[in-house]
């Protein structure tokens, strides 16, 4: 599902979004979770399918590791704009004293957008956040929310 592509980005996002002066480079590992999965279902699915797919999205949950350089520190917003490819777009970055709020339009393959509104806190060797996912998908509107931690877990290479 792409939904869970936009997950990884969000991960992606927050584990390095989130850097700054006080962010340490080297190497860095970001983990999500999906908790919760708002979604209208065609008719005649199982009430519990939303559950079924969180716990899909949850099956293929895998660390994420990255190397983090000085230089996409400096560069951190514009880099993580080429990295979509031209699918998303910022619409707010805040990233001050430890706490980062930021809100991202992606363009969907389908056609249809997703707003992605990121925010956490983090110091120079971790951070814990949360990425809502909300947008009408090709069966109407979706909603996603997960938390993400990252952490810097050594030296690159």
């Amino acid at each position: 599902m792409q939904a869970t592509a936009v997950i990884g980005l969000a991960a992606a996002l927050l584990g390095t979004a989130a850097m700054g002066t006080q962010i340490t480079p080297g190497k860095w590992q970001s983990i999500s979770q999906v908790t919760d999965v708002q979604m209208t279902m065609p008719e005649g699915m199982p009430p519990d399918m939303t559950d079924r797919m969180k716990t899909m999205m949850n099956s293929r949950r895998k660390p994420m590791d990255y190397c983090v350089t000085p230089d996409d520190i400096e560069n951190a917003p514009k880099k993580l704009l080429q990295s979509s490819k031209g699918q998303c777009s910022y619409d707010k970055y805040t990233m001050a004293n430890g706490k980062l709020d930021a809100l991202a339009t992606c363009r969907m393959q389908g056609g249809y957008t997703m707003q992605m509104h990121l925010a956490g806190s983090y110091t120079a060797t971790s951070m814990d956040g949360s990425a809502v996912l909300d947008g009408k998908g090709p069966m109407g509107p979706m909603k996603i929310t997960s938390t993400i931690h990252s952490k810097r877990i050594g030296a690159c290479g």
